[in-house]
């Protein structure tokens, strides 16, 4: 009896171990799969949302996928020169209440407007004219929601905001009649919003538009003094 008790007390600390070293591996296999289940979840979210902000949202089909041959028919028959088209950005606001704007027309006449006054800047090329506002119209800020970026907004929590205080606000004014179009966009601090939400479209549209806009006074022009 006393053999038998110590052959099992021999053996038994070697089964222990190896039932604990089993249910050990098995536990760090579940975690490891439950692991590689969550991150594949989270990057798939992270994917989606990430869709979700790079598309526009709205009636205007001239930023819709797909296939629709009579708006790029009507697309291809606008030509700014011989339209009563424009596009203006103004700033409006902030310390010392600015109202200042830029305004390029159908025939490429580039203006500023303050304190009432308006000076021709320069004339842009047809060709670039017409190419900046069939960019313009296909670019998605047509759509622009408040609504509708708030809730991209909502959908991610970027670390590092950028914030200002102060600024004027930002507008951008787009009207075509031929097309039906008159679109008033106004976004505070633009820049920042568009470095603190890189995905999201419509501030990314917004200020590659602006920058473009003023691309295209001559180097050193004094556009906002």
């Amino acid at each position: 009896m006393k053999r038998r008790l110590l052959q099992l007390l021999l053996i038994l600390p070697p089964l222990v171990m190896a039932y604990a070293a089993g249910w050990t591996g098995h536990a760090m296999q579940s975690r490891s799969r439950l692991e590689s289940e969550r991150d594949y979840a989270e990057m798939k979210l992270h994917k989606d949302l990430t869709k979700l902000r790079q598309r526009s949202y709205g009636s205007n089909y001239f930023h819709s996928e797909g296939v629709f041959p009579e708006i790029e028919d009507r697309l291809a028959a606008f030509d700014p020169a011989t339209s009563n088209c424009s596009i203006i950005l103004s700033y409006k606001g902030g310390i010392g209440g600015v109202d200042r704007s830029l305004r390029l027309d159908g025939d490429g006449s580039l203006t500023k407007v303050r304190d009432g006054g308006t000076t021709l800047i320069t004339k842009v090329d047809p060709e670039r004219c017409k190419a900046f506002f069939l960019a313009t119209l296909k670019s998605g800020i047509l759509n622009y929601s408040e609504a509708v970026v708030g809730l991209k907004k909502d959908l991610l929590s970027p670390d590092g905001l950028r914030s200002v205080n102060d600024l004027p606000d930002s507008e951008m004014r787009i009207s075509v009649p031929e097309l039906g179009v008159e679109k008033l966009v106004t976004i505070y601090a633009p820049e920042f919003e568009a470095e603190n939400y890189p995905d999201i479209i419509e501030f990314q549209a917004f200020v590659r538009i602006q920058n473009e806009l003023q691309g295209f006074a001559p180097s050193g022009y004094p556009l906002w003094r």
